[in-house]
């Protein structure tokens, strides 16, 4: 499949994904309110990294390898029959550690041991999760992009129907179960989608245990799991403070908001990244990479900064259509939620220079240094100013973000003229 085709499947997926997107937050503020968004927040992200942990890494081994092998079938029978069992072999603990300790979950994340049922139905549901994940790498890496695409819209069609199903009836436990089982959903999707597919085996597990293809796939584990969880747990631990201060309903706020930034950056960076991260790394001379890096800027920065400010504007209209009423407090937000998401896409531009050209080790110091300060600022601001400081520390923490990308991209830029002056 070409890059054309495979651009248009995932614009295809970027509009589903919005609509989608735009419906679920409807729903769901409708039935849950502030509260209950807040809580059913905490449990997502927990969700995301338990499976992170172990999905994240052995996913991007299993696209690297899967398109390395090609056509190699006894290798590529070797690397799925081996990863079927490190999956069985890691994940059946891990769900047991779940399912009983989901009062203290329950607790500590949703601040009601009541609620213990919807951590234990997630670990029912574990494996699953680690098993649709693992098909959708097959499928990456084996460039069947179609299949990727109906998987990740029917993942978010299917989970759109389970919250419409669940909460109208019961609330906010309804809501906690939509996400419990939604790890099921993605497995059931990934198995339907391989059937007669060549990248998956008709009995994928009776194949030779690989120590090799082990060894290559775990190297990718760490700092891929580090990525994967490092948002999803900084996220628990702000909303923890501003919850220990202001309450859930002010997290529901937050939430409600960064949820519609993720809509609007995601059809940015879906649409941009995938002509980016290759041209990035395709160029040889300094010139033309600074060039290249400008022309970035003058796209990204008017673009994201023409939606923030429209939607600030008209950011009272947007809570009443896509929220309710019990959402207009977060009309307050929004000035410095839109000022972290300008600085956020413009230091997005200099990542994906990062991420093209330089170490995976510093990409990864650069988000963790994002991280560090985010909470630190977070704990210092919340207390002072509530929900208002937590984006205010949003917009800080990306302002040194952007700082640091910068200085460190213009090495890279330097780097790039020491092996390849013009």
């Amino acid at each position: 499949m070409g890059l054309r085709k495979a651009a248009s499947l995932g614009a295809v997926q970027t509009v589903a994904s919005m609509l989608i997107g735009f419906a679920s937050i409807k729903i769901t503020s409708i039935y849950l309110g502030p509260t209950g968004i807040g809580i059913l927040s905490q449990l997502q992200n927990f969700i995301a990294i338990a499976l992170g942990i172990v999905v994240s890494g052995m996913s991007t081994g299993v696209i690297r390898l899967t398109a390395e092998y090609g056509d190699d079938g006894a290798k590529r029978r070797a690397l799925i029959a081996t990863l079927l069992r490190v999956l069985l072999f890691v994940g059946l603990p891990l769900a047991l550690i779940i399912f009983f300790a989901a009062p203290w979950v329950a607790q500590s994340l949703l601040y009601n041991a009541d609620l213990a049922s919807a951590v234990r139905i997630f670990g029912v549901c574990y494996l699953f999760g680690l098993l649709g994940g693992f098909l959708v790498g097959l499928a990456n890496g084996a460039k069947d992009y179609l299949a990727v695409t109906l998987i990740n819209i029917g993942n978010a069609t299917g989970g759109l129907i389970l919250f419409a199903l669940l909460c109208p009836s019961y609330g906010v436990p309804g809501a906690l179960a939509a996400a419990g089982l939604m790890p099921v959903l993605s497995a059931v999707l990934g198995l339907v989608m391989s059937r007669g597919k060549r990248w998956l085996p008709i009995r994928p597990w009776q194949g030779e245990f690989s120590r090799e293809a082990l060894g290559r796939v775990s190297a990718f584990i760490p700092m891929a799991a580090t990525t994967a969880v490092m948002m999803p747990l900084l996220q628990v631990l702000v909303r923890d403070l501003l919850a220990e201060h202001t309450g859930m309903a002010s997290v529901g706020l937050v939430q409600g908001i960064w949820r519609l930034s993720d809509i609007y950056l995601g059809i940015i960076t879906s649409t941009l990244s995938m002509y980016y991260l290759p041209r990035f790394a395709e160029i040889k001379g300094t010139r033309e990479l600074r060039h290249e890096i400008a022309r970035a800027l003058l796209i990204v920065v008017p673009l994201v900064v023409g939606l923030s400010g429209a939607i600030y504007l008209l950011r009272d209209l947007i809570i009443q259509l896509l929220f309710t009423r019990k959402f207009l407090p977060m009309s307050d937000l929004f000035g410095w939620m839109m000022l972290g998401n300008v600085l956020k896409m413009t230091s997005w531009v200099f990542g994906y220079v990062l991420v093209a050209r330089g170490s995976p080790f510093v990409v990864m110091g650069a988000e963790l240094f994002y991280a560090v300060c985010f909470l630190v600022l977070s704990q210092y601001l919340v207390p002072l100013f509530g929900a208002e400081g937590l984006v205010g520390a949003y917009a800080a923490a990306y302002l040194a973000y952007l700082c640091v990308v910068v200085v460190l991209s213009h090495r890279v830029v330097t780097r790039t003229s020491d092996c390849a002056p013009d």
